[in-house]
């Protein structure tokens, strides 16, 4: 991977359906258009995590081992083809996302790589805290940021739950999150689990190494 390579979380499987998938495709995916794109600076220290990945919608499970990386102010996931080789490629430059397929057009993207980069942020970025840093006390918390109403559960200093509702309903459903074991600041757990009840899919995330970077 690439000094500047990035890879997305949750909704990132989904894309690669005609990598390894068989029977039709399911129908495209909505947009989630209203959220905002934050800059990659927000997740913290640079740092690498290789995971695989489980997407689950209308019946269908795909599996995807991919390389997800945050470097200054750029976030790249690196999606694998069952051989090892790059399948594709989403990167958060700023507030433009960038997508590359590796495979000559074989990679089937039902829904914009900007829903990737924000499961991802949802998934790793600092919402209520103050700092990518801070912990919050044991309980439930909750506010407003960038038009959708977060909660969060902690406890000992761990992150267990977050969920997401836009204060104006549009588009309708929560994106929840679960940390399994509870989340420690800036870095994922072993297991995520995140539900979109907006745009329809379940993600499972296995994060198998996490690498700290530095030039």
């Amino acid at each position: 991977m690439t000094k500047r390579s990035f890879v997305g979380a949750a909704t990132v499987v989904v894309l690669a359906v005609s990598l390894g998938g068989c029977g039709s495709a399911p129908p495209p995916l909505p947009t989630d258009d209203r959220a905002h794109l934050r800059p990659a600076a927000d997740l913290g220290p640079d740092v690498m995590y290789r995971q695989e990945l489980v997407v689950r919608r209308g019946g269908r499970e795909r599996r995807l081992a991919v390389a997800l990386q945050k470097r200054g102010d750029s976030l790249l996931l690196l999606a694998l083809t069952p051989l090892g080789t790059r399948a594709f490629s989403i990167e958060l430059v700023g507030r433009d996302v960038r997508f590359v397929d590796y495979t000559g057009g074989r990679v089937d993207a039902p829904f914009p790589p900007r829903a990737v980069v924000l499961d991802v942020e949802r998934t790793l970025a600092p919402w209520l805290a103050a700092t990518a840093e801070a912990v919050l006390a044991d309980g439930w918390h909750e506010g407003v940021r960038d038009g959708e109403r977060v909660r969060e559960r902690w406890q000992a200093g761990r992150l267990y739950e977050r969920r997401f509702v836009r204060v104006d309903r549009d588009p309708p459903g929560e994106v929840s999150i679960a940390f399994e074991g509870g989340a420690a600041p800036l870095t994922a757990p072993p297991v995520t689990r995140l539900h979109n009840g907006r745009l329809g899919y379940d993600l499972e995330v296995r994060t198998l190494e996490r690498r700290a970077l530095s030039d």
